[in-house]
């Protein structure tokens, strides 16, 4: 048997140096769990990763292109949550429902591979999530009409 003790195992720590006084103060803590345990995680941005676009832009643009210029304009609020704000009421304003911007939303452009790659990752037991500083509700409405919102335990980003 091996003398040195669980402890030289592979992926424990050695045992704690012994103190004259003290009896063995060595506990084998794993560094990493079983390869049974073990899963794969992957984290993906939303805006120009997943999809092939900024969904904020996108949706503005493909609604009412006329607006697209206010997002250049010198008066326009700072900060773009405060932008965004003011670009959506104005696509409101202009007679918008909220069901067509959803539905933009849901339709951004997404490279078919990237699709893939999340069903073949949730196929093979990967936990993803992402973590984008995107809208939360155009993002649930694009991975709802993919038909790939459970593949996700965890969306942080921005609330709308």
């Amino acid at each position: 048997p091996d003398q040195r003790g669980p402890a030289s195992k592979p992926g424990l720590m050695p045992p704690a140096p012994k103190d004259a006084d003290d009896s063995e103060l060595a506990c084998p803590v794993p560094l990493a769990p079983p390869p049974a345990l073990r899963r794969t995680l992957i984290v993906w941005d939303y805006d120009w990763s997943l999809i092939n676009e900024n969904s904020d832009t996108f949706v503005v643009e493909q609604l009412r292109p006329d607006l697209a210029k206010r997002f250049r304009d010198p008066a326009a609020p700072s900060g773009w949550t405060d932008l965004m704000d003011w670009q959506m009421e104005a696509v409101h304003a202009l007679g918008c429902t909220p069901e067509e911007i959803l539905t933009t939303a849901a339709n951004v452009p997404v490279f078919p591979g990237c699709l893939s790659a999340v069903r073949a990752a949730a196929e093979a037991s990967a936990a993803q999530v992402i973590l984008s500083d995107a809208n939360s509700v155009f993002i649930d409405a694009f991975l709802q009409k993919q038909g790939i919102r459970d593949a996700f335990s965890e969306v942080f980003t921005n609330p709308a």
